[in-house]
């Protein structure tokens, strides 16, 4: 715990510098990042079901998915058809009585045939035409988190900082912010993600959808 907590306060002070935050927030900068990344930690949830087609676009896509437990149920049936043979061998018999398995095997051999037919059945799911889930032109929607994500960042900047909250990024850069608050924010993203995790892509789309917010008169 001492040691992640260190290593937030590393990168506290390099961003409180680097973006110039002003003194008097540098240990609530210090509390967001300690949220942030607990935000980030949270796990995203998968819907199958007829009523809504949700895979957040963190995780393996059905596709993938769909030919894995087709490739399991094929080897798992190959398998089967293997002992099937084997069972025909007096030998084969002696050896697992020998042993003392013949329930194991009896059990075993069940249990291999229903996995059979759960890997095909579940590799047969489609995604109904009714249901809900997704993004636009059939693009899987962003993890619940990055939404949190950036609205946690942009309501410290609002109480904190000056200056607009509307992401806004360099013409042909795909990345790269154009004012403070974008900078920041994608610094904030870059620095707390896991290593080989960042996918600056998802998280501009996430920006992109991100409302400019105004501080308050008087706060």
């Amino acid at each position: 715990m001492k040691a992640g907590y260190a290593h937030f306060v590393a990168h506290n002070g390099e961003l409180t510098k680097a973006h110039i935050i002003p003194l008097s927030a540098t240990q609530e900068h210090l509390a967001l990042l300690v949220d942030l990344s607990s935000i980030m930690g949270q796990p995203s949830a998968v819907s199958l079901s007829a009523q809504e087609w949700s895979i957040p676009s963190d995780l393996d896509g059905w596709k993938p998915t769909r030919e894995q437990l087709a490739s399991l149920a094929s080897t798992a049936e190959e398998l089967a058809r293997e002992i099937d043979v084997a069972v025909g061998s007096e030998t084969f018999c002696a050896a697992i009585s020998e042993i003392g398995a013949e329930n194991r095997f009896q059990h075993g051999l069940a249990a291999l045939n229903d996995l059979v037919e759960v890997f095909a059945v579940a590799a047969s799911l489609r995604k109904p035409t009714n249901a809900k889930g997704g993004g636009a032109g059939g693009r899987r929607r962003n993890p619940h988190w990055v939404r949190e994500f950036v609205v946690a960042a942009q309501t410290f900047w609002v109480k904190c900082m000056s200056g607009g909250t509307k992401p806004t990024f360099l013409k042909g850069q795909a990345s790269e912010g154009a004012n403070a608050f974008t900078k920041w924010i994608v610094d904030l993203y870059r620095r707390l993600a896991p290593p080989g995790t960042t996918n600056l892509a998802m998280f501009r789309t996430e920006l992109e959808r991100l409302p400019a917010m105004r501080r308050r008169p008087n706060s």
